[in-house]
């Protein structure tokens, strides 16, 4: 971020002066619509700051093409085209949607305002993202972490159990939830577990040996009651204390910095 702009913003009140810039000359009162309705909002003063960063990039551009200072109610979708046109060669598509939305604001605090008719940003499509399927692991050690971190406590095999089954297994959350002892397959040279999935689906994973011994010290434990056609995991259900689903999300948010 360039300093220039950050000095003009004092973060704690939102104050802008935007007199104090050239590029937003002429649009003082435009700029404190903006500020205003991204305060009513509930917007943080760092997507303020963010976004006029993106709005200066904007306007340099429409000073450089109009020779002079643009006029708002002149200004289309195709300028706004052009101007990501222009200003994103070789960026990340990304960036580009992140200018398109603080022109899209801007110009929606001024519709807003009355000071324009209709927002021209929302005829302008953004850029489609491509999403990352790789999965991420965590590595040996990684993992030896995560399950040394889990305090002993009352529910110790419990928080184990589910964090082993997502880590080494490689379960879902609602898999999780719906695991009974009667769907662990009890061959101690294979062990291994029934899994309902998506669509009712049915599959077979086999376990590690030390997650399967884990499993049968947390069906032999007294947190679990012993009648085939409870959870697996679902200890104390009817005592108010939440269901492994709800167990296990805790413990991937509370664990996620590992």
């Amino acid at each position: 971020m360039r300093k220039g702009l950050v000095q003009m913003i004092n973060p704690e009140r939102w104050d802008f002066d935007s007199s104090r810039d050239h590029v937003f000359q002429g649009f003082e009162e435009e700029i404190d619509i903006f500020r205003s309705y991204l305060e009513d909002m509930g917007f943080s003063h760092y997507t303020y700051i963010s976004y006029l960063e993106d709005l200066k990039l904007f306007f340099s551009f429409l000073h450089a093409k109009t020779s002079g200072s643009p006029n708002i109610s002149n200004i289309g979708k195709r300028e706004i085209q052009e101007f990501l046109r222009k200003a994103h060669r070789g960026k990340a598509k990304s960036t580009r949607n992140r200018r398109l939305m603080a022109i899209r604001t801007f110009f929606k605090s001024l519709v807003k305002a009355d000071v324009l008719d209709s927002n021209p940003a929302l005829d302008v499509d953004t850029a489609k993202q491509e999403k990352n399927h790789l999965p991420i692991y965590l590595n040996d050690r990684e993992l030896k972490a995560l399950f040394e971190s889990i305090p002993r406590d009352a529910h110790y095999l419990r928080n184990k159990a589910i964090l082993m089954l997502m880590g080494l297994a490689g379960l879902r959350v609602i898999e999780i939830h719906n695991l009974n002892v009667t769907d662990l397959i009890r061959i101690p040279d294979n062990p291994g577990l029934r899994v309902f999935g998506k669509g009712n689906k049915t599959r077979y994973i086999p376990l590690p040996f030390e997650l399967y011994d884990l499993l049968l010290q947390y069906e032999n434990s007294p947190a679990l009651n012993q009648d085939p056609v409870m959870r697996m995991l679902s200890s104390y259900r009817d005592s108010g204390s939440g269901s492994p689903g709800d167990e296990s999300r805790r413990l991937q948010r509370r664990h996620s910095a590992i």
